[in-house]
């Protein structure tokens, strides 16, 4: 693992990190080791938004909409996002937007691993995507491999996940994250909804309630 992601100390820097990883001159993260994957490379303008230091989205795992075909496979997307934002008037806002876009979208949102918000279906759900080999009538789900993941009920894996394996290498990251919202934004259906510019839609309305409660603070309107 690079020294850099071993000497964080801040989530600024994380962010940092982060950002370098998207622009290609980091090669891996704590969360995947290797370059990003080609087919997100249209997503890479906005994740490297996402990741700015003004909106603070720490994004660990993300999966694009749109079809791709791989080894062989066409792949039907769930667009989905995963990561931590700081605790702060900006956030909680962005919560509540989150949860309004259901049914569209399903959000879960924990803190250290306490889930606060969920309305996830409760019942094992393939939340990345789906796929069918070429020129057959074969659909599957559910891959043994790490093609897809799977939401679980209630329990938040993914933040215990993603928290444990900083803890292997910056204690002071691992803490950063325990004191952060956990996000994790994934569209109900396969083919519908980018996740990644969902949430930075709803960054540009929290941008703007934000303007509306500082004018109201100051009397302006």
């Amino acid at each position: 693992m690079e020294s850099a992601w071993a000497n964080v100390k801040s989530f600024d820097q994380m962010l940092e990190c982060n950002r370098a990883y998207i622009s290609g001159d980091k090669q891996e993260t704590p969360f995947y080791l290797g370059p990003l994957e080609p087919e997100l490379d249209t997503l890479k303008p906005l994740l490297h938004e996402l990741n700015d230091r003004e909106l603070g989205f720490f994004s660990v795992h993300v999966w694009p909409s749109e079809n791709s075909v791989v080894d062989g496979y066409v792949f039907q997307g769930r667009g989905c996002t995963y990561g931590f934002v700081q605790r702060n008037n900006a956030s909680n806002e962005l919560i509540k937007i989150l949860v309004g876009l259901h049914p569209t979208f399903y959000v879960n949102v924990s803190l250290n691993r306490e889930i606060l918000t969920n309305n996830f279906p409760q019942r094992s759900f393939p939340i990345t995507r789906s796929g069918k080999m070429l020129n057959r009538d074969v659909i599957w789900e559910n891959s043994d491999k790490d093609e897809v993941l799977h939401w679980e009920g209630p329990y938040d894996r993914h933040a215990k996940e993603s928290i444990g394996i900083l803890e292997n290498i910056s204690m002071e990251a691992a803490d950063i994250l325990k004191d952060c919202y956990a996000i994790h934004l994934c569209a109900a259906e396969f083919g519908e909804g980018c996740a990644v510019k969902t949430l930075a839609d709803c960054y540009d309305m929290v941008r703007r309630i934000i303007q509306l409660q500082v004018l109201r603070s100051l009397r302006i309107i």
